[in-house]
């Protein structure tokens, strides 16, 4: 589940990277796009993430959003 106002928190009051990935190297981005999470990856993209970043697997964030045919993220 998706807690923005935690999310919220540390980016703006802790200063996390937004850019920080898991260890198949998916980061946010791609977890959002995954669960076509709009509200969050439009939050993400004005944070200025790195939308290139790819996982183990070389799948950016839009690739995932295209595999499961999420329109509203790609």
């Amino acid at each position: 589940n998706t807690n923005l106002e935690i999310i919220d928190y540390l980016i703006d009051k802790m200063n996390a990277d937004i850019n920080c990935s898991d260890r198949n190297h998916r980061t946010m981005l791609h977890w959002a796009c995954r669960f076509d999470n709009v509200v969050l990856v439009k939050k993400l993209m004005k944070w200025k993430i790195s939308y290139a970043m790819t996982d183990i697997e070389q799948k950016s964030a839009l690739d995932i959003a295209k595999k499961y045919n999420n329109r509203d993220c790609i």
